[in-house]
């Protein structure tokens, strides 16, 4: 069974992190609306779908946890370009990135801390079939777990690493079946024990975004609730760490905006900096890293820690280099999550 502390990760706001496909429909009169479908979720754990019109520079989102798809939360936000993919709204309450019109990451002001984030990717309404039977790597939004997903034809299997010691980690391992519900043009699993199911969103076979809902039946509950998100990137056995250093500009589930500097010494050391509103953090000596097929694992003490456990990937082929960022540290991410769920996510866009 899968402990609720793992699987926090829905649809960064989307929140790091909102990921979608983009169309173009026409409207009346002589021009064109440039309008762009994104479905995704919600850093508490809701499937979210994300409409945006750059003609008239307004989103349209709706908001429908899955357990209860007619409990629909619908609004609208104008929006400004602000340059370099980076969008402000709600009165720069609230702000959004777009790359590449197929990914949308975005924060959500209204959440609790930990939650503030929004993921979405490209919507599509047709199954993934057989192009997403390979393995990721993944990340969870509600207390930066990590681990690897393998997607075969009739199962899904994923390994979750939440342990607080670096090199003797608990795990856990998890079976489950899927199916394509075309409801929401979204991937389901539901575990064995009935009491956690996900939703998930795939682009280009390379990235996914999946939302979490649990019910503890053990307690007697009766109501499902989110349970987060969890950002899912392709397995990549020739990347170097090199590859990862630059500057990059991050939402994270706190609804934070800043910049994560990484600069590779070598291939198994770097220095990171993360600089926020309040200040600039640094950790200069971070070694030991390891490379498992993408996923960079590694501890530091940049949040006043005590070498907490820190994780991270890369998204493939894309214009701008996508980060995925992860920590266990409770002085950095997520001091306000429900429970012991302290940690989270930043998703950055290279500058």
């Amino acid at each position: 069974m899968m402990k609720r502390k793992i699987w926090g990760l829905v649809f960064v706001v989307l929140a790091v992190m909102i990921i979608l496909s983009g169309c173009e429909s026409g409207s009346s009169g002589d021009s064109a609306d440039v309008v762009y479908n994104f479905a995704g979720s919600v850093g508490k754990g809701d499937f979210i779908n994300v409409e945006v019109n750059m003609s008239d520079k307004y989103l349209n989102y709706a908001v429908k946890p899955l357990y209860d798809p007619e409990d629909v939360s619908e609004g609208t936000y104008y929006f400004e370009d602000n340059g370099g993919n980076f969008y402000s709204m709600n009165e720069d309450k609230d702000h959004f990135f777009m790359i590449n019109n197929e990914i949308l990451i975005a924060t959500d002001s209204s959440g609790q801390g930990g939650e503030q984030i929004i993921t979405a990717l490209s919507e599509t309404k047709s199954d993934y079939g057989s192009e997403i039977q390979k393995t990721y790597n993944i990340i969870t939004s509600l207390e930066g777990n990590w681990g690897t997903v393998d997607i075969q034809s009739d199962k899904v299997f994923v390994e979750l690493y939440d342990g607080s010691e670096k090199g003797d980690t608990g795990s856990e391992n998890l079976e489950m079946n899927y199916s394509f519900d075309d409801s929401v043009g979204a991937l389901k699993l539901v575990e064995d024990t009935d009491q956690f199911m996900h939703y998930g969103v795939f682009l280009d076979d390379k990235i996914a975004v999946f939302d979490s809902y649990w019910i503890d039946i053990d307690a007697g509950a009766s109501e499902w609730s989110g349970d987060g998100m969890s950002i899912l990137v392709e397995q990549n056995n020739t990347q170097n760490l090199f590859e990862l250093s630059g500057d990059y500009k991050f939402i994270d589930v706190d609804g934070e905006i800043g910049n994560i500097i990484i600069s590779a010494d070598s291939e198994t050391s770097m220095s990171l900096t993360i600089k926020v509103t309040e200040g600039e953090f640094n950790d200069n000596n971070i070694t030991e890293i390891e490379n498992e097929s993408g996923l960079y694992t590694f501890r530091s003490d940049i949040g006043g820690g005590d070498h907490e456990d820190w994780s991270m990937m890369l998204v493939p082929d894309k214009d701008k280099k996508i980060l995925i960022l992860g920590t266990k540290d409770p002085n950095v991410l997520g001091a306000g999550n429900p429970g012991d769920e302290d940690g989270g996510i930043f998703i950055g866009i290279e500058q």
